[in-house]
């Protein structure tokens, strides 16, 4: 089925939500489309059997007002929590009852379609036609709002004069170890070792709202390149070793273990401005890659994605009415 719209968002992660809250706000009716299941890219949770995870973004942490006022407005929906584990001095947030709730009162109201998997995305006739791996044609509008991962973006907006700016972006990789044990594991709820192959250790049950010996450890990019293509349970295994060896050469049973690779987990040279944007086709490209690699850029990112967004619109209109 052709999917019609005035503005199509692509990406569900926190950028094209804070697009398309905003826009649904104004009165709007954008569509979003992303090839993921869930909602919120890399605040993210995985659930399996009793256990819970957050296996993406592990806590948010405000540094300006605009991200601040995003946080303070979830807070009556029970969506999310104060974590002073997480030290440094700054309030620390967690989404309730996991990170990928926090998301889901920005998504209310907006049509969103998952599971569609965008190949490409070409202008023609004054209207943007996104097609899928075979082709077949997915969705068309006037508007493009393109807030999936650079490597990606590159890809889907290939033959655009802003494809190989975007292009040029590189993003790091990160294999994460989701487990559970029957005990606690000799480590402190939270371990931060940034030059070792695991930089973040976290107690996940440990945060408001959790329960039980959950584990999240995220592996270093360089130590995740060099195992890239590891089969998951190989990955598990390689994983749960490195953590056996923080935990002093022991780790008690392991009553579940899982592995996620993200493979474009963050950016270390980010493009270095919050959006960009071709009004002349209807136009933009945000994402946290623009700015940074925390959720405060991606959300800093959406907004200047919504700024752009009246003379593009404008454009676009006058271009389809022509």
């Amino acid at each position: 089925m052709m999917i019609e719209a005035q503005t199509l968002i692509l990406g569900a992660g926190l950028t094209g939500l804070t697009v398309a809250a905003g826009l649904r706000r104004a009165g709007g009716r954008p569509v979003v489309l992303d090839k993921s299941r869930g909602l919120g890219g890399r605040l993210a949770t995985r659930r399996a059997e009793t256990w819970q995870f957050d296996h993406g973004a592990q806590y948010l942490r405000p540094r300006g007002p605009e991200f601040a006022a995003l946080l303070d407005a979830l807070k009556p929906s029970g969506a999310v929590q104060a974590w002073d584990a997480a030290g440094e001095g700054a309030p620390a947030y967690v989404g309730l009852p996991g990170m990928s709730a926090l998301v889901r009162p920005m998504a209310d109201g907006v049509e969103v379609h998952r599971g569609v998997r965008v190949a490409a995305a070409r202008r023609a006739q004054n209207l943007w036609h996104l097609s899928g791996p075979e082709g077949e044609p997915l969705a068309r509008a006037p508007v493009l709002i393109c807030t999936i991962p650079a490597p990606q973006a590159a890809a889907v907006l290939e033959g655009h004069p802003l494809a190989p700016r975007i292009g040029a972006v590189a993003m790091d990789p990160c294999w994460t170890l989701m487990a559970a044990f029957a005990a606690p594991p000799d480590l402190p709820d939270i371990s931060r070792a940034p030059d070792s192959a695991l930089p973040w250790i976290a107690r996940d049950g440990g945060k408001p709202g959790r329960q039980g010996e959950t584990w999240v450890a995220q592996a270093a990019a360089d130590w995740t390149r060099a195992h890239l293509d590891l089969p998951r349970a190989e990955a598990v295994q390689a994983l749960l070793a490195l953590l056996r060896d923080r935990a002093g050469g022991h780790l008690p049973d392991v009553l579940h273990g899982d592995a996620h690779r993200w493979l474009y987990a963050e950016a270390p040279s980010p493009l270095g401005v919050p959006c960009l944007s071709d009004p002349d086709s209807g136009l933009i490209v945000a994402g946290d890659w623009c700015l940074g690699s925390r959720a405060e850029h991606a959300v800093l990112s959406g907004e200047a994605a919504l700024a752009a967004l009246p003379p593009l619109a404008a454009a676009a209109s006058a271009m389809s009415a022509g």
